[in-house]
């Protein structure tokens, strides 16, 4: 059986409906729930897969590759022109600010021992230096300047 089998997909609008009624998913009904991770899931088969992932299957005709990247950030988007396929490194690009970031800006952290702002990005598990700056503003400034060159359509400042 395919994907076709049980959804139809609205590739413009990220979206499946269910074909046919399976337990409590109704024929009709918007197939897929939130999963506490931010991300859309319908069950198939008994077996639980990404709604973006089974949406890249209808539409390509070909399996998902290992990683594809929302290219607004947004996780339960999942219209086909916000999915693209990435690698790790380019996955990671395009992530938010992290919770735990205390500077305020991606790419800056205070060092300890000179009481200056260190600016890097990463880019395939390796830390890219932006050098230290007196300045939490100029760090950052330069750490987005890193990733614009290093990061390119994946860069994702926020």
């Amino acid at each position: 059986m395919t994907f076709s089998d049980y959804f139809i997909l609205d590739a413009a609008n990220g979206t499946l409906t269910n074909r046919v009624s399976r337990g409590r998913a109704k024929k009709g009904d918007r197939a897929g729930s939130l999963c506490v991770n931010g991300y859309l899931a319908v069950k198939v088969c008994g077996t639980d897969m990404y709604v973006h992932r089974v949406i890249w299957e209808m539409a390509y005709l070909i399996p998902a590759p290992a990683q594809i990247d929302h290219v607004n950030g947004v996780k339960d988007d999942n219209r086909l022109c916000n999915l693209r396929a990435a690698n790790n490194s380019e996955n990671n690009s395009n992530r938010n600010i992290q919770s735990n970031n205390t500077s305020g800006s991606k790419g800056v952290s205070m060092h300890k021992h000179s009481g200056l702002w260190f600016a890097y990005a990463t880019k395939n598990g390796k830390r890219i230096s932006g050098g230290y700056h007196r300045s939490a503003e100029a760090a950052a400034l330069a750490a987005r300047a890193i990733r614009d060159r290093l990061h390119m359509e994946f860069c994702n400042h926020g």
